[in-house]
């Protein structure tokens, strides 16, 4: 007994009691529960201790506000210099090496441009054995960004024919 109020934890703090008529209100956005607790939970022996059952957590009342976080504080040698770039400079310098075709050195579609553009073109079948796809959107992309793309049929023997492709710079 706390507080003149019976409880079934000896010890617990009398901020904690709840008296027998005491009701919990649950609130939502639309309607209002009201849950009486009639009688205690039942015990429960373990290990020859009798032990309450857990019971859920009523919710709370009202939803508390988010808190804006504040930003943490930097050590004040740990500062980097800010460089001040104009936006030309930030859209010039590229974030890595491109090729003359506007495309990033040793990717797959590089390599297949750059087999597309030498002397003998290639064929579809020639690009997929060394990138491992035939790229053929690499050369329509480059078509209508201004470069000139040939084709020529080619037949050898009873074999199919194959087209061969020439890349060409903008004219």
């Amino acid at each position: 007994m706390i507080d003149g109020k019976e409880t079934d934890f000896p010890g617990l703090p009398s901020c904690l009691v709840r008296e027998s008529n005491n009701k919990a209100e649950f609130m939502s956005d639309q309607v209002v529960d009201v849950i009486e607790e009639d009688a205690p939970s039942p015990k429960v022996k373990v290990n020859g201790a009798a032990k309450p059952e857990k019971q859920a957590k009523p919710k709370a009342a009202k939803a508390k506000a988010a808190k804006p976080v504040k930003a943490k504080a930097k050590a004040k040698g740990s500062e980097k210099p800010k460089v001040a770039k104009s936006k030309a400079e930030k859209e010039k310098a590229p974030k890595y090496a491109v090729d003359a075709y506007g495309l990033r050195k040793g990717s797959a579609k590089s390599k297949a441009v750059a087999m597309y553009s030498r002397k003998s073109g290639a064929t579809l079948n020639e690009v997929k054995e060394v990138v491992g796809s035939i790229q053929l959107n690499v050369l329509n992309t480059l078509e209508e960004s201004g470069h000139v793309v040939e084709k020529k049929k080619e037949k050898k023997g009873d074999a199919r024919a194959v087209f061969r492709y020439w890349l060409k710079p903008k004219a």
